[in-house]
């Protein structure tokens, strides 16, 4: 008996479907893996949306649907009008602490519902 005959294998079509599907799907797969998520990140809960702010709110939490670079976010927030604070992370929660309090600052009883 010849060596090469030892190794050759004979298929039958249902192992030729079964092969081809899951070499499709390998490829499907690698295909998913190096192409990358693109979805957009989005704000999934902002706790002072919605919200009438008063002196006694120091602080508000940001959560988004995916982790974020966290340098990327604290430099691109904007909040108007400016309130100096501190940030902190917690997975994809971000918190936003308010330096001093708000009832010092003149003219905020009116805070913008929307700070992004």
């Amino acid at each position: 008996m010849k060596a090469s005959s030892l190794f050759r294998v004979r298929w039958q079509p249902l192992d030729r479907a079964a092969c081809l599907v899951l070499l499709f799907l390998t490829g499907l797969t690698l295909v998913l893996l190096f192409s990358g998520d693109r979805t957009a990140p989005q704000v999934r809960d902002f706790s002072w949306h919605e919200q009438q702010v008063t002196g006694a709110d120091n602080a508000f939490l940001i959560t988004f649907s995916r982790p974020m670079d966290q340098q990327t976010v604290e430099r691109n927030l904007r909040i108007e009008p400016a309130l100096p604070g501190k940030f902190s992370w917690a997975g994809r929660r971000l918190a936003y602490t308010l330096s001093q309090p708000r009832d010092l600052w003149p003219n905020l009883s009116a805070l913008p519902r929307q700070c992004l």
